[in-house]
């Protein structure tokens, strides 16, 4: 895993609890960073398998750690 990919999965995991907490999509995607709300939702989508909305409906998120176990895995099966 990359520096970059790091801080995008560590935000990603932050923004994840936040939601969790209650904050809104809107605010929590201009306090990690992103300028709309399309990119966020995007980038969270590619990083969970959920939407924003869905973590906040359902209470459920993905983990920073479960990020860096699937990383972790992924690269010793191409060993």
């Amino acid at each position: 895993m990359t520096l970059s990919e790091y801080i995008k999965n560590r935000k990603l995991s932050e923004a994840s609890m936040d939601l969790l907490h209650g904050e809104k999509v809107t605010d929590v995607a201009l306090k990690y960073g992103y300028q709309s709300m399309d990119g966020f939702t995007r980038a969270f989508k590619r990083w969970s398998g959920l939407l924003p909305s869905d973590v906040i409906k359902k209470g459920i998120s993905k983990s920073f750690l479960d990020s860096c176990t699937e990383e972790i895995k992924t690269k010793n099966t191409k060993i």
